[in-house]
């Protein structure tokens, strides 16, 4: 059983390391940024009024990692403002982000 447990998160962790690798290589524009960015309101990623501290971010950075106009460096905006908010709902709200950013780059 400890076995099958750690098996599944290893293939997850492959998972996710892959995902990541796929929103690094996929570039967007500004257009599909405020795009997502509503479409992230729509889908609870964020309140509306953590709108503008996403954008922030995302324009400037606080990492230098994530200056790139990439799909992770949006991502990571999202995260970072994310940082310090509820607990209960930072896994539901994550997931959400997945689902929404997979879709915009045709992951399923």
């Amino acid at each position: 059983m400890i076995a099958e447990s750690v098996e599944t998160l290893l293939v997850n962790w492959k998972r996710l390391e892959s995902r990541f690798g796929d929103y690094r290589c996929e570039f967007i524009t500004e257009m599909e940024v405020h795009d997502l960015m509503v479409r992230a309101v729509d889908a609870e990623v964020i309140p509306v009024t953590m709108l503008p501290k996403v954008l922030e971010e995302w324009r400037n950075p606080s990492y230098e990692a994530f200056m790139g106009r990439s799909l992770w460096s949006l991502f990571n905006a999202f995260t970072h403002t994310l940082k310090g908010t509820n607990l209960n709902q930072l896994p539901r709200r994550t997931t959400a982000l997945h689902g929404l950013l997979d879709h915009a780059i045709g992951l399923n």
